[in-house]
């Protein structure tokens, strides 16, 4: 090679390592950590000067200098995890994010050496460093494939899916433009590697774009990857709702597997996320070599949620230590493992910044198919759903894997629709393995009247779907203490809904309600009326009341009648009723 070559050769290396280094945003100095530690029991907090919500880098959480829990033993749990490929599924908000970029920034080879010095710095004092054996072998040693399927809402055709596809993968091959002056024309094709950097090529060649990849890195690094695929399942819920699933799925199908199957001379490891168990369905049932991690197995258990000593410690820095009892009742709950509880990290969060114990918690998607289920659902999990309400664990059937194709076949909806409130993180289990609501947070009461509110009901079950909405509507008052029971007999006949007071509260007042339903008839704001006011007389005359505990001091009665979204309510309060 003559020296014009070598020249012209050390040039385009150089304008690779150049744009290496400003995709990483070089801050050329480390930032030292600003956080103090504190530990408790196993856990441990960097304890910042504020605490960000919504914020799911771990680089741009501990650069400033934000508190944040220390979970940086999940990546000795990932690498001695005997599987070569996990998927974690967890609900929204459990840090899934934020725990996939720590992984990169653990993991992925500094494209400027300085960098490493950066690193260091992120990881200091952290559990991760008193392991020696896997600083030593593992720390900014590999390449890292990191592709987040997050973002896809808008794609409401299979043509924006593949174009917004096309625009991450353009991403992907971007941050490791380095390689296209150094690996070998005969793995690297360089128009390939053009089109697919564009962000403007075609589907025959996005099925195998992150094999290519694979292949470049393994070239240059000369050491197989690791990859890290954030909200695996998002864009299969995405496509369902807009009815390009079949298409979607075949093409996820052979992404994934191209990456993945029979790939060991390339891939060391592989870390999936996402909220659905979706896994075996034909997207990846090709891999063999896949192990499914749902909350209420042992393993990552606690490295996804705060737990109660993490709780603890986040509640006493922020001078709110005296109200663990109360977090512990409003967002306590989510049993991981067989016997850890876990709390989410948006509400923890948000009560920290806020101070107001309330319903902070929301989902970011997922919700519309749930839904739009919920209307086909038969009348067995509408009385389910009531127990739930009411503060009763059910048994049901939780699916192991789920296809979207059987949202649509009857016989499986109920198990179905438990299984998608599951892994949203709407329900958990309890220590006997039956389903229940988590805490006071109430997402789970909130969602099912938001949805139950969402369309006219016009259906055959009109009756039990109100009588749904309503026992969601007064679930509060369980949570504050009140007995909620609804179709048991009393006086003469059999209420619909009683609100019954405790000892314990301090309004001492029972509530009964009587549904009604017009169907099948124009809106008529008089015979709405006149229905209310017929469920009203019932109560009276088969006096239901009669059974409310002695210290009751007042009764408020009320016939409630339903058409549609109109609703009509008759009432009437009784000072006097016990004989």
């Amino acid at each position: 090679m003559d020296l014009r070559q070598e020249n012209v050769l050390l040039k385009n290396k150089l304008k690779a390592v150049q744009k290496g280094a400003e995709l990483e945003q070089q801050p050329w100095e480390p930032s030292p950590k600003k956080q103090k530690i504190m530990t408790h029991g196993t856990a441990t907090l960097f304890a910042g000067e504020k605490i960000l919500v919504g914020l799911d880098s771990f680089k741009e959480i501990v650069n400033q200098s934000s508190t944040i829990i220390n979970k940086t033993l999940l990546i000795s749990k990932f690498i001695e995890c005997k599987e070569i490929i996990s998927l974690v599924i967890r609900p929204r908000q459990f840090g899934k994010t934020i725990n996939l970029t720590m992984l990169r920034k653990f993991f992925s080879i500094p494209i400027h050496p300085d960098n490493k010095n950066c690193r260091y710095e992120l990881f200091k004092d952290t559990k991760i460093m008193e392991r020696s054996d896997v600083y030593n072998k593992y720390f900014c040693k590999y390449p890292v494939i990191f592709l987040s399927l997050k973002n896809n809402e808008s794609c409401s055709t299979w043509s924006s899916m593949q174009t917004r596809l096309c625009q991450q993968l353009a991403t992907l091959y971007n941050d490791h433009h380095y390689v296209y002056y150094q690996v070998s024309q005969k793995i690297l094709n360089k128009s390939r590697f053009d089109k697919i950097n564009s962000g403007k090529f075609k589907d025959g060649v996005t099925k195998d774009a992150l094999l290519y990849l694979f292949k470049y890195l393994k070239d240059y690094h000369r050491n197989k990857c690791i990859v890290l695929i954030d909200e695996y399942d998002h864009p299969l819920e995405v496509a369902y709702q807009h009815q390009y699933y079949e298409e979607a799925r075949g093409f996820f199908a052979s992404l994934f597997g191209a990456l993945l199957k029979g790939n060991n001379e390339n891939l060391e490891k592989a870390l999936l996320v996402g909220v659905s168990r979706v896994a075996k369905s034909g997207y990846l049932s090709e891999l063999n070599n896949l192990k499914v991690f749902p909350m209420h197995h042992e393993v990552f258990a606690n490295y996804f949620g705060f737990t109660e000593n993490e709780i603890f410690m986040l509640l006493q820095h922020n001078g709110k230590e005296n109200q663990l009892d109360d977090v512990r009742q409003w967002y306590n709950g989510y049993r991981a493992g067989n016997s850890l509880n876990l709390y989410n990290l948006w509400s923890i969060n948000s009560f920290i910044n806020e101070g107001n114990l309330k319903a902070h918690w929301i989902d970011t998607g997922g919700t519309k198919t749930i839904k739009d289920l919920l209307w086909n659902s038969t009348e067995d999990f509408k009385n389910n759903t009531s127990m739930l309400l009411k503060g009763y664990a059910i048994n049901v059937r939780i699916m192991e894997d789920m296809d979207y194709n059987m949202l649509a076949q009857k016989s499986n909806i109920d198990n179905v629709l438990w299984t998608l409130l599951y892994y949203a993180g709407y329900l958990t289990k309890d220590k006997n393995d039956n389903l229940c609501i988590p805490n006071m947070e109430e997402q789970f009461s909130r969602f099912i009247m938001n949805s139950l509110s969402y369309y006219d009901v016009t259906d055959k079950m009109a009756e039990t779907n109100y009588h749904v909405f309503i026992i969601g509507l007064f679930n509060q008052a369980y949570c504050r203490g009140y007995k909620l029971i609804s179709n048991r007999e009393a006086g003469t006949g059999r209420f619909d809904l009683k609100i019954e007071p405790t000892e314990k509260v301090n309004f001492k007042t029972g509530v009964f309600m009587e549904f009604k339903v017009l169907k099948n008839e124009k809106q008529n704001k008089k015979k709405l009326q006149d229905k209310a006011n017929e469920a009203l007389e019932q109560i009276k005359n088969k006096r239901y009341f009669s059974d409310l505990p002695k210290f009751t001091k007042q009764c408020v009665i009320c016939g409630v009648a339903f058409q549609g979204k109109d609703v009509y309510i008759a009432s009437e309060v009784l000072n006097s009723w016990q004989n």
